[in-house]
C-alpha cells in the first residue's frame, strides 16, 4: 500500500498547499488563545528559557484528548471492521 503524500490529505482537508511561516504562527496564536479561552490549556513561563512559554493541558484538556482519541480509535476500528488481518498489517506498516 502506497503512503498518501501531505499535499493530499491538504486537499481533502481543504487546506492550502502552500502556507508560509507567518501564517502558520497566526494560525498557531489563534487556536493556542482559543483553547486557553475554553479551559483546554493554560499558558506558563518556560524554565529553560525565559523568552518562550509553556502550554500544558488542564484537567477540562486532558480529558478532551482522552476522547479525542476515544474517538480516533473508535472510528479506525468501524472503518476497517470488514478488513482481513493480513490488510490491517499491510496498512500498519505504511
Amino acid at each position: 500500500m502506497a503512503r498518501a503524500q501531505p499535499s493530499a490529505f491538504r486537499r481533502l482537508l481543504g487546506l492550502p498547499l502552500e502556507v508560509g511561516r507567518a501564517t502558520w504562527h497566526r494560525r498557531a496564536s489563534r487556536l493556542v488563545s482559543q483553547a486557553i479561552r475554553a479551559g483546554y490549556v493554560r499558558r506558563g513561563a518556560s524554565q529553560a528559557d525565559g523568552r518562550r512559554i509553556r502550554l500544558e493541558l488542564t484537567e477540562a484538556g486532558n480529558e478532551m484528548a482522552k476522547a479525542a482519541h476515544r474517538f480516533r480509535q473508535e472510528f479506525f476500528d468501524y472503518v476497517v471492521r470488514d478488513w482481513s488481518v493480513k490488510d490491517r498489517e499491510d496498512f500498519a506498516r505504511c
